[in-house]
């Protein structure tokens, strides 16, 4: 890694870039200001940033800022800022220059079109031989990566909520051991706490007060047939102590084993429900959990663990137009009503489809979709998510691309992974990096 110095208009004070050993995309900036103040670090790939790092949590005099993201084999610039009062003094420009990312992460083509945000997106990356966690930006470039144990494969991948890190859940590829592990790593690679999830599978979803929930199979037995089903368990990070929210078995009741489409996804037993996707809607306090098999999303209570309501063909909402999913990943609340990433069964194509919900007459309405070329079919995987400007991020999953399209669907960007390679989750990453954990 190379760091070079440019001149800048009245730099109030020096601050210096130390690289990661383990990955030169990650560095921390020191600095000293005069007095406490609100610090933080700009970046991109010229003199006027475009990009930032989260605020320090606490007003100090000496500043230690994470910067992760930037794009591997490139030049970017940086500087440091404080913020005394009203003002705010800076340090000198100064770029770095980071080396390539590693020859055993699959390529990445993009298609960028001219009005495209530069931002992240962070997820699972699923090979042949190997998974990794990785960041890479819209122009499909890595600026993050992490290979996960061998055997197994990832699930979700997250920022963690301060901003310090990633957090990241693996298991098993056969899935024929109890092995599922959540990790918790620092930008800088640094491994800062390795937790079990008993049963875990597919997702979690971090909470703010030090609580992770994930999806936990939940195998019985109806008529001596060995049946998975799913729960949504809670585990305190600090105690270690962890507690049932809710399972399939409860709600639903015993099925019939042979009316169950089985997918073939355990050895353990016949696979009922297969839940994808969790997701903790903070300002309900309810999680929101998509079932594969049974083309359903539920809203549940956290505290209760009560369904609030069940979506899809013939449950509680009734649709007034369009047309329900299948087989769905990732469903995300909206203003208005739900983003859910639609697989589909046609072997054909796969969509985001938006639907709008009035919670008191119980009605649905189909308002937006979005298919791709029209050959973009997600057999499994798959995600979607808002942004506060109206766009929504679409990764097709074993379709092998993402993108980001425009409040109107315009394709802003398009990265597309090498053949054979899987994007398993997809989560988008603002700003990376902030205080040193």
């Amino acid at each position: 890694m190379l760091l070079l110095l440019h001149a800048c208009v009245t730099p109030s004070f020096e601050a210096s870039f130390a690289a990661s050993e383990a990955l030169d995309t990650v560095g921390v900036v020191s600095w000293t200001s005069a007095e406490p103040a609100e610090s933080w670090v700009e970046f991109g790939p010229d003199a006027s940033y475009g990009f930032r790092t989260r605020s320090e949590a606490t007003l100090t005099e000496a500043h230690e800022v994470v910067v992760a993201g930037l794009p591997a084999g490139t030049s970017w610039h940086w500087r440091a800022v404080s913020k005394l009062g009203d003002e705010e003094q800076v340090s000198a420009d100064a770029v770095v220059e980071t080396s390539g990312s590693p020859f055993d992460l699959p390529a990445l083509t993009s298609t960028v079109t001219e009005a495209a945000p530069m931002g992240w997106v962070l997820g699972g990356i699923l090979q042949s031989d190997q998974a990794h966690v990785v960041m890479f930006d819209a122009a499909g470039r890595y600026a993050w990566w992490r290979a996960v144990e061998a055997d197994h494969t990832t699930g979700g991948a997250r920022p963690s909520r301060d901003g310090t890190g990633v957090y990241y859940a693996s298991y098993h590829s056969d899935r024929t051991l109890d092995d599922s592990t959540l990790t918790y790593s620092s930008w800088d690679q640094t491994v800062i706490r390795t937790v079990q999830l008993e049963q875990g599978h597919h997702d979690f979803a971090e909470l703010p007060e030090g609580i992770v929930a994930y999806v936990r199979k939940d195998e019985r037995e109806v008529n001596g047939v060995p049946v998975v089903g799913d729960a949504i368990w809670e585990l305190d990070l600090a105690s270690g102590e962890s507690r049932e929210v809710w399972n399939t078995w409860n709600f639903l009741g015993d099925p019939d084993p042979a009316a169950i489409d089985d997918t073939g996804f355990y050895v353990q037993g016949i696979d009922w429900t297969h839940v994808n996707t969790l997701d903790y809607v903070q300002a309900r306090d309810a999680y929101l959990v998509s079932s594969r098999n049974l083309a359903r999303v539920w809203l549940i209570d956290r505290s209760s663990g009560e369904v609030r309501w069940t979506l899809g063909e013939g449950q509680d909402f009734a649709l007034g137009g369009g047309t329900w999913f299948e087989k769905q990943h990732s469903p995300e609340l909206t203003e208005s009503g739900i983003l859910v990433f639609d697989n589909t069964q046609t072997g054909q194509w796969s969509r985001v489809v938006e639907y709008t919900l009035d919670e008191s007459a119980m009605t649905a309405e189909q308002v937006w979709e979005y298919r791709g070329n029209g050959d973009s079919w997600a057999l499994m995987m798959g995600d979607v998510h808002r942004f506060e400007d109206g766009s929504t991020l679409a990764n097709w999953g074993f379709g092998g691309s993402v993108t980001q399209l425009s409040p109107a669907g315009a394709e802003l960007w398009r990265v597309n992974l090498e053949l054979g390679a899987t994007l398993t989750f997809a989560d988008p990453v603002e700003r990376p990096g902030g205080p040193v954990p």
